[in-house]
């Protein structure tokens, strides 16, 4: 909401902004621009990510370090604010692909082997030089904290957003503490709390003392608590209307925080439902992100490689899942449903596990009892092709069983980078 809005406020009073959102876990900046936006790029911030660490994922270290300064250009997306300046606004991503891409992608490797800090600083050098303000939208977790850290460290302002309660003043204090601790100089900390109530006055003086004492050591001498966004109820139910213009004569308002960013005064609010908006908003329930409509679970029957998928048929419902999640993101899966009528069962599956580029196995208790899963293991051996073990729960496996398998990498489905290191084994098995 703060950066749409801010966004919004500046490029209605002349500025050229460019509003990237950032996180990726949970975008919105899609649901109050998106009946404002113009012609579609074919990308969002993630899909260029991606598509960059594909292509940058083949190259020689030294080809990886020149391709991270020549990389394509990342897409934007015009928005008609009704000002007199300009708003651009990149998104998350593609609507179906892009939390499957966030979930999958590989921070380390991109910072660690593809020269990602290089591409960042290259892209905000472009950004600085073509726009007065870039604003990013930021998760406020952990699981991009790299990338959060690098982005943070080529701003000049970071803006906590945070609500009044013990933990939110905690955790956000906890968050900008370690975002800084490899920089001394900047960004500048701007604090603001959001969605505050004036109710009950004598608790909401005792949280703001404490948010002053976490938030005063992150900055010594300079102000804190500068800004107070109020609480209207009519936001908390869509997102049709980005908030600013109610309420914006008291000191909190996000016109307000409009104006610390921009060191003026005197910015105005433009309303944006007063003119015709591009296009109809979809509906928050069908815009969210990973939202996948219709998906027919095919096994793959092309010419090019592709995953041998080994599992126990009682848990297919969970192994389609994930075979959803990697066909999305263009890995070729092939299970045995495919098999033509007529076709002996046997050794038409020695023949796709021969053709395959290595076997996923899901294990688990009900597979790790399966005559079918222990000959598919077999076949693969006897074949020479790589295995990709996923366990999907911690049962002890049979001493055989246990014996054909622990050579290969076994993975843990309920890890929290489970997916980012499934992703990760299956480029080192050699599909991309």
């Amino acid at each position: 909401m703060a950066v749409a809005t801010v966004a919004w406020i500046l490029a209605s009073n002349g500025s050229r902004v460019l509003a990237i959102d950032c996180d990726l876990r949970k975008p919105t900046l899609h649901k109050y621009f998106g009946p404002f936006l113009g012609k579609k790029s074919s990308q969002g911030f993630i899909d260029y990510l991606w598509d960059y660490a594909t292509s940058a994922r083949h190259l020689t270290r030294g080809r990886k370090q020149l391709y991270s300064i020549q990389a394509p250009e990342i897409g934007t997306r015009h928005c008609n604010s009704g000002g007199t300046g300009q708003l651009d606004v990149i998104l998350a991503g593609e609507t179906t692909t892009s939390d499957l891409r966030a979930r999958y992608f590989s921070w380390a490797e991109f910072f660690d082997l593809l020269s990602g800090r290089r591409l960042l600083e290259r892209l905000f050098a472009r950004f600085s030089a073509e726009y007065d303000f870039v604003l990013v939208d930021l998760p406020s977790g952990v699981t991009m904290r790299r990338a959060v850290i690098n982005v943070v460290q080529l701003s000049d302002e970071l803006v906590l957003c945070f609500s009044y309660d013990a933990e939110s003043i905690q955790q956000t204090a906890e968050y900008a503490t370690g975002m800084r601790s490899t920089q001394l100089e900047k960004p500048r900390v701007v604090t603001a709390a959001m969605l505050v109530e004036y109710v009950e006055l004598s608790l909401l003086e005792k949280t703001r003392l404490y948010a002053q004492q976490r938030f005063q050591a992150l900055q010594p001498g300079a102000a804190v608590l500068e800004l107070e966004v109020p609480y209207v109820p009519f936001y908390r139910y869509q997102y049709r209307s980005l908030p600013g213009g109610n309420r914006s004569e008291l000191p909190g308002s996000l016109l307000r925080l409009a104006q610390v960013i921009n060191s003026a005064h005197g910015l105005q609010w433009i309303d944006p439902w007063k003119k015709t908006a591009i296009r109809r908003e979809p509906a928050p329930e069908t815009a969210d992100k990973g939202h996948v409509d219709s998906w027919a679970a095919t096994p793959y029957e092309g010419d090019g490689p592709y995953i041998f998928v080994s599992y126990a048929r009682d848990e297919k419902d969970l192994m389609l899942f994930y075979i959803r999640e990697l066909s999305h993101l263009g890995f070729a899966v092939w299970w045995d449903e495919a098999i033509p009528g007529g076709a002996e069962w046997s050794v038409y599956l020695e023949h796709k596990i021969a053709e395959a580029k290595f076997l996923m196995v899901f294990l688990s208790l009900r597979s790790a009892s399966s005559v079918h899963v222990a000959q598919e293991i077999s076949v693969a051996e006897r074949s020479g092709k790589p295995i990709l073990n996923i366990r999907l729960d911690a049962i002890d496996l049979p001493e055989k069983l246990s014996a054909m398998i622990s050579k290969y990498q076994t993975l843990q489905s309920d890890s929290q980078n489970f997916r980012e290191d499934m992703s990760k084994a299956i480029r080192g098995l050699g599909l991309d």
